[in-house]
């Protein structure tokens, strides 16, 4: 159990790996993953797209930022879908971090308060989706 409001945390998540399977070619992978660490419940989503670049990671969670598409066409989306995932997590007492590589993919992050169980330590969930 973790503290947390349900229905944010499926947006967040649904931001999450909305924008991992559209930025992962066919035949990728997004794998959505969950690690307790102490008192803590680490979720990942984690893909092996295209990657961000670092001098557009420190936008990516900013209202309407687009990371310019390397064709030289438009942006795809509003560019509100990880801000609004940013906020949700903020709300939940967490940051929202990323990781990425250029053509290797990104994994973006966040941790939500246990509720403590008795056996919490023996707890690891790990989920693949294939793309």
């Amino acid at each position: 159990m973790v503290l947390g409001e349900p229905q944010g945390i499926a947006r967040l998540l649904s931001v999450l790996l909305d924008n991992a399977t559209k930025y992962t070619p066919p035949g990728g992978e997004v794998r959505l993953l969950a690690e307790i660490d102490g008192p803590r419940l680490i979720i990942s989503v984690k893909d092996t797209g295209i990657g961000i670049s670092p001098e557009h990671q420190v936008r990516v969670f900013d209202r309407f930022y687009r990371v310019p598409r390397v064709d030289g066409g438009a942006p795809s989306g509003s560019g509100l879908g990880l801000a609004l995932a940013k906020w949700i997590a903020e709300r939940h007492g967490t940051k929202l971090t990323v990781t990425s590589e250029l053509g290797n993919g990104s994994c973006f992050s966040f941790s939500l308060q246990l509720e403590p169980p008795e056996h919490a330590d023996d707890l690891r969930l790990t989920l693949s989706l294939a793309g």
